[in-house]
């Protein structure tokens, strides 16, 4: 009897989950048909393009996926499903103890130092936030080569 309980529960939390994806997913929308015809505005008033007002309008839309995302993530617990990551590199969700990411072969395990100072960096970065140095990546292949001989 508690067993069933648990499965009714979890499916009613489930079913409120997606419900409120639906109503995101509706938000977005309108958010996007607003900043169409901000643009289109702009475009035919032959103006400045507003950078300010678009870019307020695609944060919106941003923080309403990033918001999806994170629901879709609690429907996928509820279900048994383990957790997923957030590959440093790219921001893809990844299975939850991946070594590597599918999308952009990132090492998951993998600190990253400036070969300039040995400070770390974020994968993302294309120069070192402390000196400056150009960062060398390196790709999946290498940084398993890199793995295995540490």
């Amino acid at each position: 009897m508690n067993k069933n309980r648990g499965k009714l529960l979890s499916f009613f939390s489930s079913w409120r989950l997606r419900w409120q994806i639906t109503s995101l997913e509706k938000e977005k929308e309108e958010s996007l048909l607003r900043l169409g015809k901000k643009v289109y505005e702009l475009f035919i008033e032959r103006k400045d393009w507003g950078r300010e007002e678009v870019r307020e309008n695609c944060q919106e839309v941003l923080s309403i996926e990033e918001e999806i995302e994170d629901l879709e993530e609690n429907i996928r617990c509820l279900e048994g499903n383990k957790p997923r990551q957030v590959c440093p590199s790219c921001g893809e969700y990844i299975e939850g103890g991946s070594l590597y990411c599918p999308r952009c072969g990132f090492y998951q395990k993998q600190e990253l130092a400036c070969s300039q100072c040995g400070e770390k960096i974020n994968p993302q970065d294309k120069f070192c936030p402390h000196c400056g140095q150009e960062i060398q990546k390196l790709s999946a292949d290498k940084a398993k080569e890199k793995k295995d001989n540490d």
